[in-house]
């Protein structure tokens, strides 16, 4: 149907855009049997691409497997594209993500580099030529080298705006057999290089759910690497499952190494690191992220690494990266990092002969649970800022000192002083609750409580006394840091300082909340849903366990670490359960239901893969309806009759 549709749009010429719609799974060269023409159906990826560098115009290249999910196994590199298109998975069926949480996206088309022996292989290359392409609802697997590379070639102005939106890059979304273990990870998941800009990686518009990547890639490798400029990374997941709440693979989330991007509304996992910025790059925003935390809001998927780590890798250029902003005073701009086992956020120089870093604040955020230091500065290269009862750098900001604190149910009161700071300059005082200290007795800030703006006196000091709400349930401690305000949006943020108890009569702490929740699926497709969205974490607790009470579907199972439902159910019905989460202030429920109704039988998984000329195609199971039954009704009526009749 899709390629009877699509046909029209076909021209026999390429003068004009068009559509190309890939019917085998095979991997041949344009030429010969092999072509893209209307009605084709020896139309492979590698022709398809072929047929679209040929061609000026933005084309299409759609997919046609009847809809059955189907591997495009290639032998050898892709080749790169070269002009405008559009790459359209969901034309074979699936579907992208509706879910706010995690991603429940159906996709039938996969990519896979596993038979690639080519050194430094990647999937599918954007090049200049190719700019304001779009690469939507495939799966990229496999390749040793990158999932999806997007590069200038160093030609200013190139190669820019490629969109990649609603794809499994490093993963095909089952969460079982080798994607369960990270083994269908890219090298790297998505890389952008050498001058490519305004590469758009998931979107913050009306589309952004269904825009969501899911992007894994290996133990040692990086999720995303984007080693240019002014491009954009929202409302993605990294190196997690398709829940948001499990860590999967992928050594570094987020790479950075180019001037102006912006990381914004992602869920961050790592082995290593979450975020790294290193070397030439200025005015970076990493804004609303979940960096070391999953999509609910609780679960651990941070590694042995720095929540978000700014540094000078060697000496390039002797440049130290400037102006990055963690976070922000607007509403949803605040990170939470939290997990890692070395520092939330690290700055360090390590080389005498690199610049000063500036610029580089933080500000809105909610840091805890890390192994080292919430906030840690330090310049190796002159042995200084180790420790924070020391001297800390002498390019540092310095944290304010606390002291006092006193709360009620109503207010808390904090007593600060602020020394050797800039004389006559402003600041922005930010005041953070804890349930405990760090064993180092600073930091970390596990709840944004209030912030102020001060103004030094001449001597470079300032003391006061600041009136905030009450703390949340539970926290008993506060800490805070300084934020210089310059000219021209500068800031400069500071490490956290002494953890204070706070005095008085506070807050008792409380269990978590749950709402009710519900989803529909039909019977025998894929189901994913994270009940953990219907429950809301408090002071600062993680979520324990999940517990759903009621008998599953057959086909569908419960993880009680995560709150992820999922599986394919086998059997229509109405499911009741009900909702638990538990923290260590308790247990609270709430009813959640389940719709199964009837849909498509499911394939049968004796049909053949391929047809038996090798061409590789997938032929869907035709079905009759109104004339045709009637006419095979006939047919059988009367092969009915004239056996009678021999007999």
């Amino acid at each position: 149907m899709l390629r009877a549709l699509l046909c029209t749009a076909l021209t026999a010429s390429t003068a004009h855009a068009a559509t190309f719609i890939v019917t085998s799974n095979g991997d041949a060269p344009l030429g010969g049997a092999t072509h893209c023409d209307p009605g084709s159906t020896t139309c492979t990826l590698r022709a398809a691409i072929e047929r679209a560098n040929a061609n000026i115009d933005a084309d299409t290249i759609a997919f046609d497997f009847g809809g059955v999910p189907t591997t495009i196994a290639v032998g050898e590199p892709l080749p790169a594209i070269t002009r405008p298109v559009t790459i359209d998975g969901y034309t074979n069926g699936g579907t992208p993500n509706t879910s706010a949480t995690g991603t429940n996206a159906v996709i039938t088309v996969r990519i896979d580099g596993a038979n690639v022996a080519t050194p430094n292989a990647s999937g599918l290359r954007f090049l200049p030529g190719a700019a304001d392409s779009v690469l939507r609802g495939v799966a990229v697997t496999r390749f040793n080298y990158t999932g999806v590379l997007v590069s200038a070639n160093n030609i200013t102005n190139g190669l820019n705006g490629v969109r990649i939106h609603g794809n499994f890059i490093g993963t095909d979304g089952s969460g079982a057999g080798d994607d369960a273990t990270g083994l269908l990870a890219n090298e790297r998941g998505v890389a952008v290089f050498n001058k490519a800009l305004l590469t758009r990686i998931g979107s913050d518009d009306a589309d952004a759910l269904a825009n969501r990547n899911l992007i894994v890639a290996s133990p040692g490798g990086i999720g995303v690497a984007n080693y240019t400029g002014n491009s954009q990374v929202r409302n993605n997941l990294i190196g997690t499952d398709r829940s948001g709440n499990s860590p999967r693979a992928t050594g570094t989330g987020v790479a950075i190494g180019g001037d102006s991007n912006t990381v914004q509304g992602n869920v961050i996992g790592a082995a290593q690191h979450g975020i790294d910025i290193s070397n030439e790059s200025d005015g970076n925003r990493l804004q609303g992220n979940r960096i070391g935390v999953g999509a609910d809001g609780s679960s651990p998927i941070a590694g042995s690494g720095h929540g978000v780590f700014i540094r000078n890798a060697g000496n390039i250029n002797q440049s130290f990266p400037r102006y990055t902003a963690v976070g922000g005073t607007g509403a949803g701009e605040g990170n939470t990092i939290a997990h890692w086992g070395g520092n939330g956020i690290r700055l360090e120089r390590d080389n005498i002969y690199v610049a000063y870093p500036q610029g580089h604040n933080w500000q809105g955020n909610r840091i805890h649970g890390n192994g080292a230091l919430g906030i840690e500065i330090l310049d190796t290269a002159f042995n200084q800022g180790a420790d924070p009862a020391q001297p800390q750098p002498v390019w540092a900001q310095r944290p304010p000192l606390i002291g006092g604190a006193t709360g009620t149910l109503a207010d808390t009161q904090v007593l600060y002083t602020l020394l050797n700071a800039d004389p006559s300059a402003d600041y922005r005082l930010e005041v953070f609750a804890n349930t405990a200290c760090d064993p180092t007795g600073y930091g970390e800030g596990q709840a944004w409580l209030g912030a102020t703006q001060v103004q030094t006196f001449p001597s470079g000091a300032v003391a006061g006394a600041l009136a905030l709400p009450a703390m949340p349930p539970g926290h008993t401690h506060v800490t805070m840091t300084a934020t210089r305000i310059g000219n021209n949006g500068y800031r400069a943020s500071s490490e956290f300082s002494r953890c204070v108890a706070v005095q008085g009569n506070l807050p008792a702490s409380s269990p978590p909340t749950v709402g009710p929740g519900s989803a529909a699926v039909q019977v025998h497709q894929p189901l994913s849903h994270g009940l953990a969205q219907y429950v809301i974490a408090t002071d600062g607790d993680p979520i324990l366990s999940y517990t759903l009470m009621g008998a599953l579907p057959p086909g569908v199972g419960f993880n009680t670490a995560t709150g992820l439902l999922s599986g394919t159910p086998t059997a229509a019905g109405e499911y009741a359960f009900t909702l638990q989460a538990t923290d260590k202030d308790g247990t609270a429920s709430a009813p959640f239901t389940l719709s199964v109704t009837a849909g498509p039988p499911p394939v049968d998984p004796g049909m053949p893969p391929a047809n038996p000329d090798g061409g590789g195609q997938i032929a869907a199971v035709p079905t009759l309806e109104g004339g045709g039954l009637a006419l095979l009704s006939l047919l059988l009526a009367g092969l009915g009759a004239a056996r009678r009749r021999g007999r």
